[in-house]
C-alpha cells in the first residue's frame, strides 16, 4: 500500500537505501532551491521519476501538513518483527538497547523518540499495535526521515514482550515523569549490560512488567 511522505529531510531520508522504496517524487518548485536541487540530483541517480505540481495540490495531498515544497509516494510501513531486531542486534556483537514506547498517541512525540533513538544508537523500537499511533506521514516528517531507517516493531501484548525480552538477558527500565532517579545516572551496565529503556504516556505504566 501506497504512502505519502513529505518535507526536505523525510524526502532525502526515504532516497538514501538502496534500492528506494519509492515510487515517485512531487515537488512544487519549478525552480528548487540547493536543498530541493540536491534531491532532484539524488533521484536521478535512483532513477526515481520527478513530477512537478502546484503548492496547493501538495496542500492537499498531505493533508496542509508543512511539505516544504516537496513530497514523495513511497511503498507503505515495512515493520519489523522483535524476533528480527533481536537477531540484528545479536549479529552485531554490542550491547542491547530498545527503546519501548507504551500508548504514545502524538504523532510529534512519537516522531521525536525516533530521532533522539537513531543518535542514540537503539537497536530498535518496540511499540504496542493498539491504543498508539503507528508510523504515519505526520511521524516521518516528525522525525526528520529518520523513522525510515529505525526498526520498528508492533506487538499486540506489551507485558508478554517484555517478559520475552528479559528472558533474552535483557534489562528492562521504566522511564517515569514522576520517577526520583535521573535516566543520565543510572549504570546501564548493570547485570548483563543489555536494557530496554520503556515510556509511556503520562500516569500510564508501560504495561504491567514495568521494572
Amino acid at each position: 500500500m501506497a504512502q505519502i511522505i513529505y518535507g526536505i529531510h523525510p524526502v532525502k531520508e526515504a532516497l538514501k537505501p538502496t534500492p528506494p522504496r519509492m515510487r515517485k517524487i512531487l515537488m512544487g518548485s519549478q525552480k528548487p532551491h540547493p536543498a530541493l536541487q540536491a534531491i532532484l540530483d539524488l533521484a536521478r541517480v535512483k532513477k526515481i521519476p520527478v513530477t512537478f505540481t502546484s503548492k496547493e495540490t501538495l496542500g492537499k495531498m498531505t493533508g496542509g501538513g508543512l511539505h516544504q515544497n516537496i513530497a514523495a509516494i513511497v511503498d507503505g510501513t515495512s515493520y519489523s518483527t522483535v524476533g528480527e531486531i533481536l537477531s540484528a542486534w545479536r549479529k552485531g556483537g554490542t550491547k542491547a538497547l530498545l527503546l519501548i514506547l507504551d500508548g504514545i498517541q502524538d504523532p510529534q512525540n512519537l516522531g521525536s523518540l525516533l530521532r533522539t533513538a537513531l543518535g542514540s544508537g537503539v537497536h530498535g523500537v518496540i511499540i504496542p499495535k493498539d491504543r498508539a499511533v503507528g508510523i504515519t506521514p505526520a511521524v516521518v516528517k516528525a522525525s526528520a526521515g529518520t523513522a525510515i531507517h529505525m526498526p520498528i516493531a508492533r506487538v499486540v501484548n506489551m507485558a508478554s514482550t517484555l517478559e520475552a525480552l528479559k528472558k533474552e538477558g535483557i534489562w528492562v527500565y521504566g522511564a517515569s515523569g514522576e520517577a526520583k532517579d535521573l535516566i543520565y545516572r543510572l549504570d546501564f551496565k548493570h547485570g548483563s549490560g543489555h536494557c530496554d529503556r520503556c515510556r509511556g504516556k503520562r500516569d500510564q505504566a508501560p504495561g504491567e512488567a514495568k521494572m
